[in-house]
């Protein structure tokens, strides 16, 4: 039985992952809808707030009805929506039923897989395999809607996610544990990019983060994430902005999706000494601001996707080690409440990063000012861990 519980968490976590490959879906959208670019960024947007959302009641619903019911409902909802915004007849209900509604089952997902791995018997080596396998999904599904979509399936590409979805959902429902509720509670069902062998060690402080430490971290989260949320959002619209080819575009997106999984399985280098997740933090910023570097100098091409790649990795790592920074600042019994208040600087940076590039993109033609927005919104981020090493 723990088998298929397994199978069936990596199914849904690969599912619900590919919410990170949907910019290979702005092409289609626009085709359908007529939209704009900021149009296309705001439905990222509000998946990511949806997303986050769901991932801070997830522990609630996972206490009311146990987690596997909660994946196969939420598997479900996922398979419905996706299938319906595939046929949406409008742009408002294509946000209603794929931002939204996919978003927050995404989430959902996310979250109760992340607690399965947590109440494996090896959790260290469970729980980075499930965070993998959710930035898998973005690594798979943004170029394979990228081709569907040069076949004119148009939105009909999601209906292979559909299925998959449905799938997972009755295989989660014929195969759970019906009996009871399994409400374990840990720290790793409400973080963005948790990876267990770094968290296992976290060693706990005697007293928990005060307000102002919290918020500083919020800061730092916020003002590091903007940059790898406009890439996330937006990729295949920064790559197709200049000269580019099916084969080009598929590959950054497949490439800008394994470097965001790979930047959060790196968080564990960062994981020993009592500083090292700020060290990990300069990391996260070195990395971003070569990529922007990267992407300012040479905005078109090949050269332009390795930034982006960059750019991904380099968010990766910062979801990762923020994690890590909240756990040492607070005492396990606090940790939840804690990081789900720093977990809505993530949200925050969703909700603004994809849709301001969208607007800078179509009053401008181009992305140099949010590429010079993300540098400063960056730079703010090596400053504020400096302060925050100092404070200590």
């Amino acid at each position: 039985m723990r088998f298929w519980r397994y199978l069936t968490a990596v199914v849904m976590g690969f599912g619900a992952g590919a919410l990170y490959g949907w910019s290979a879906l702005a092409a289609p959208l626009q085709q359908a809808f007529d939209v704009r670019t900021a149009e296309i960024g705001m439905v990222f947007s509000i998946a990511l707030v949806s997303f986050t959302v769901a991932v801070l009641l997830a522990p609630a619903f996972t206490r009311l009805m146990g987690s596997d019911r909660v994946l196969a409902v939420g598997a479900l909802a996922a398979a419905l929506c996706t299938t319906l915004a595939a046929f949406a007849p409008n742009f408002a209900l294509f946000v209603a039923l794929f931002s939204v509604g996919f978003g927050t089952a995404s989430g959902l997902l996310y979250s109760t897989v992340l607690t399965i791995a947590a109440q494996s018997p090896r959790p260290q080596l469970v729980t980075p395999m499930f965070v993998t396998v959710f930035g898998l999904g973005g690594v798979v599904f943004g170029p394979v809607w990228k081709i569907l979509a040069a076949a004119d399936w148009g939105l009909t590409a999601l209906l292979p996610l559909s299925a998959l979805l449905l799938i997972a959902s009755l295989l989660a429902w014929f195969t759970g544990n019906r009996k009871t509720v399994d409400g374990v509670q840990v720290k790793q069902s409400t973080t963005d990019s948790v990876s267990a062998s770094a968290s296992a060690s976290v060693s706990a402080p005697a007293k928990s983060a005060t307000p102002g430490q919290l918020l500083h971290i919020w800061l730092i989260f916020a003002s590091g994430a903007f940059a790898g949320l406009m890439v996330l959002g937006l990729a295949a619209e920064i790559i197709e902005a200049g000269p580019s080819t099916l084969f080009l575009t598929s590959a950054v997106l497949a490439g800008v999706a394994l470097a965001n999984t790979t930047g959060r399985l790196s968080g564990a280098a960062f994981g020993k000494a009592a500083d090292s997740p700020l060290n990990g933090l300069h990391v996260s910023a070195l990395i971003t601001l070569v990529g922007l570097t990267t992407v300012l100098l040479a905005p078109q091409g090949l050269a332009v996707g390795i930034g982006l790649v960059l750019i991904a990795g380099g968010y990766g790592l910062l979801a990762s080690t923020i994690t890590m920074l909240t756990a040492r600042q607070t005492r396990p019994a606090d940790f939840q409440r804690h990081f789900g208040l720093v977990f809505t600087a993530w949200g925050a940076a969703g909700f603004v990063a994809p849709w301001l590039s969208g607007i800078i993109f179509d009053r401008y033609g181009d992305f140099s000012l949010a590429y010079l927005i993300a540098v400063s919104t960056t730079v703010a981020l090596a400053l504020l861990v400096w302060g925050f090493r100092r404070r200590l």
